[in-house]
């Protein structure tokens, strides 16, 4: 019970990080740090001292990737801090089918987006009065596909756990 009140809090933390970032194409600092405090929290119920370091070791890995990325000037600054806590809630084993599903849903966010913005530009929109989103030059909210990765991970782990 308390074990599936922890994945419900992150699945709620979560979408709201995806939200915001689709929104505002920022996630602010306190989403992030309340991703990580809850899975902190959730160690109470399940302190296997493996497990959190390999899960450490998941997030470590994401984190030097994404922090490569933002130094590019490929991802954003809360892309890169939401990713290694999200990977935390997706287990060392889930750590590939997190990569794959966000790689997956990043793509198809950005080819979305792209038939969108284009869409929009041949119709005439005016740019001013798009969200900024859907703005031509607006990068592509990759917290929606970091979360997105995240909530397909930890369902498909923690089915039974979360009763869908």
């Amino acid at each position: 019970m308390i074990a599936s009140l922890f994945l419900y809090g992150a699945i709620v933390l979560l979408l709201a990080a995806a939200a915001w970032d689709a929104v505002t194409l920022t996630i602010p600092n306190y989403l992030v740090l309340a991703v990580l405090a809850l899975y902190a929290a959730s160690l109470s119920v399940n302190l296997d001292l493996s497990d959190i370091l390999f899960d450490l070791l998941a997030a470590l890995i994401v984190f030097v990737v994404c922090f490569v990325l933002f130094a590019l000037g490929w991802l954003g600054g809360g892309d890169a801090k939401l990713a290694p806590g999200a990977v935390l809630w997706a287990d060392y084993d889930g750590f590939l089918q997190f990569v794959i599903a966000m790689t997956l849903a990043g793509g198809i966010l950005a080819i979305v987006l792209l038939i969108l913005r284009v869409g929009l530009r041949s119709a005439g929109a005016t740019q001013e009065r798009l969200p900024l989103v859907l703005q031509w030059a607006s990068p592509i909210p990759y917290g929606v596909a970091i979360s997105t990765a995240a909530i397909l991970v930890i369902w498909l782990q923690n089915s039974a756990i979360l009763g869908f």
